[in-house]
């Protein structure tokens, strides 16, 4: 079993040093995965369009996608936004770098992207089966206002 596959499986953390402190920095679970996604769809898109040099990656990261940068690395360390305003840039983008590196298989590696899109065909299919029974209709639900 190659490294990488055994970090996966127990969810190895990274530690590293930024604002006077040590953060672990692991692959997220489910609920800071969710809190997270409202700030991964524009950073993504931004890094992607970006390209080139990681440096300028993670540079424009935090110029141009300043406040989803600062809301991934907020859910990663568990400090608000708003701690964060006076912080290292570089210390951030170096936590950034770790975020992003530990969560990117949710995104990017192909058998997690088969496993989703299995996921959603079935709750699709199920919404497509009971979807029409259930959803209801105005002229259908008449009520009688007489007494």
């Amino acid at each position: 079993m190659a490294e990488n596959e055994l970090k996966d499986i127990v969810n190895a953390s990274v530690k590293v040093k930024a604002f006077g402190n040590e953060y672990e920095i692991k692959r997220f679970a489910l609920g800071k995965l969710s809190r997270a996604l409202e700030h991964i769809a524009p950073l993504g898109y931004m890094m992607r369009a970006a390209g080139g040099d990681p440096s300028t990656v993670l540079v424009n990261a935090l110029a141009l996608g300043g406040p989803p940068a600062v809301g991934l690395i907020s859910i990663a360390i568990e400090e608000p936004m708003e701690w964060l305003e006076d912080k290292d840039p570089v210390e951030a983008a170096e936590l950034l770098s770790h975020i992003i590196e530990r969560n990117a298989p949710y995104f990017f590696d192909s058998a997690n992207a088969a496993r989703f899109k299995v996921a959603f065909k079935r709750i699709e299919k199920v919404v497509e089966t009971f979807g029409g029974a259930t959803s209801t209709n105005s002229s259908n639900t008449a009520t009688s206002t007489e007494t």
